[in-house]
């Protein structure tokens, strides 16, 4: 379910998403009661999102200075971020892993760049080919790229690495949301490579479908710079979320408070019973499983898939087993 913002947080989101007269208006609202100074992690976290490329609201603020200090410190990190991956994706091309595809926060950053915006920059991540994996990981480790100390027991969608500094990369290679794999990539570019990366309406669904506390800002931020004054392709958006309960709920959030132009068979549930819909997640769960390992999906594939994992099949059913 989505949980509920505050008055402030409410205000904060209007000031990034709303026409221009009304995110002003948001904006003055949200200042005249808070002390920056005294400002708590998470707003000033969203501050860069909402006042880069804004000079004009802090023209005449008090605490301008701290606040544009606030968004040349985001922007160094996003850029140091940058940096980083590209030198991976560098390193693995190297070593012959030409294709890759840039996910999660730091693609979706790129919609937040068109409105001179800069998102809080978290760990990249990084989609690759299951086949690659071992290559992958020696190319990382003897650039100084660790392992967590569990290894790679139970890491059946990715791995995340560490290095000195703090620095994080996740390096994917099954992903959870999408059964029938990326339709196709658009370009980006990092300092000194260019990238793919996931579509927009791959990207939505991922932002539809990731649980709260699932990322550094609510979900609501990234799902209307994502889909603010574009054109999706929603029949795209709906084989991807599959009339998942919360990724429903959140489209008609985003039709009835935010005014996106969500089309309404996105914001009905799913019809047929409890039943009907557990038989929908199993085989589009077993059809992602078996894309991921590189099979062709059959009937005889799908009855060795619920036997080998019926615990989760029939008792804890979830997403991507």
């Amino acid at each position: 379910m989505t949980v509920a913002q505050t008055a402030s947080q409410r205000l904060l989101l209007g000031a990034f998403a709303l026409p221009e007269d009304q995110a002003l208006v948001c904006w003055r609202q949200w200042r005249e009661g808070v002390d920056i100074v005294n400002l708590g992690p998470e707003s000033a976290r969203l501050l860069p999102t909402i006042v880069h490329g804004r000079p004009k609201w802090l023209a005449e603020d008090p605490a301008r200075n701290i606040i544009r200090g606030l968004c040349r410190r985001a922007w160094t990190e996003h850029q140091i971020g940058l940096r980083s991956l590209a030198r991976i994706v560098t390193s693995l091309r190297s070593s012959g892993i030409s294709r890759g595809v840039l996910c999660g926060s730091a693609a979706v950053g790129q919609y937040y760049a068109e409105r001179k915006s800069i998102r809080p920059f978290e760990s990249p991540e990084w989609l690759i080919g299951s086949h690659e994996v071992d290559v992958a990981l020696g190319v990382l480790s003897s650039e100084g790229w660790q392992l967590p100390e569990t290894g790679l027991a139970d890491m059946h969608y990715g791995v995340w690495l560490s290095q000195t500094g703090a620095e994080r990369v996740h390096l994917i290679w099954r992903r959870r949301w999408n059964c029938e794999g990326p339709s196709k990539t658009n370009s980006f570019e990092l300092p000194g490579a260019t990238v793919e990366v996931l579509p927009p309406e791959e990207l939505l669904a991922e932002v539809l479908l990731t649980p709260e506390g699932g990322s550094q800002l609510a979900w609501q931020w990234d799902a209307l710079a994502i889909t603010a004054e574009r054109k999706l392709d929603w029949r795209r958006v709906e084989t991807l979320t599959d009339q998942d309960e919360l990724a429903v709920s959140r489209l008609r959030e985003l039709r009835d408070e935010w005014g996106i132009a969500v089309p309404g068979y996105l914001t009905h549930s799913a019809r047929g019973g409890f039943l009907r819909q557990r038989i929908r997640r199993i085989n589009r769960d077993y059809r992602w499983v078996a894309r991921n390992d590189g099979a062709r999906p059959s009937v005889t594939g799908l009855a060795a898939y619920c036997v080998k994992r019926w615990w989760r099949v029939f008792i804890v059913p979830g997403r991507g087993q």
